[in-house]
């Protein structure tokens, strides 16, 4: 039987927590044991490198059983004042994850300290701008199309742009 790495008596109302000695993959076992462990409000794990958050994101994948509740916000891979947008993909994956924030879907967010420098969005303008349509949900195609174009989205005849 595998023994748990958190000491029993951690207390759940504390805004930091420290605790030494995890090399390799023990923080992120020690994350993983925590995020199933604790009914705590959503985490916020900031580390040093674009490369290191995306390393404990993995980890905290597989140490969670592939469970969705681990979101890293990726970095938009521009420098803060380029006059040109980030690629297409990255900011739809920006935007999912921003949108599970506000819905309250993730336990735990993973940024690199670089990415702290972007300007995000407000919570209230993602809840109202965001699209999510539920399986087997039956819309009909007028009230699909005012969604879309309450959202910002143009009706066009042929698509040729992303998004």
């Amino acid at each position: 039987m595998a023994t748990a790495l958190l000491p029993d008596n951690l207390p759940t109302s504390v805004a930091t927590q420290q605790l030494g000695q995890a090399y390799g993959c023990a923080p992120a076992l020690l994350l993983a044991e925590w995020l199933s462990a604790k009914a705590c409000k959503p985490l916020v794990i900031i580390t040093e490198t674009v490369s290191s958050a995306e390393t404990l994101t993995r980890q905290l994948h597989y140490f969670l059983g592939g469970s969705d509740a681990v979101a890293l916000l990726r970095d938009p891979e521009t420098l803060p004042y380029d006059r040109f947008s980030p690629h297409q993909d990255l900011i739809s994956h920006r935007l999912k994850v921003m949108s599970e924030l506000a819905q309250r879907q993730l336990k735990a967010l993973v940024i690199a300290s670089p990415t702290l420098f972007y300007r995000l969005p407000p919570a209230d303008y993602i809840r109202a701008h965001g699209i999510t349509l539920k399986q087997s949900e039956r819309i009909t195609l007028e009230q699909f199309q005012l969604r879309l174009e309450t959202s910002g989205y143009e009706r066009v005849s042929q698509v040729n742009n992303h998004g």
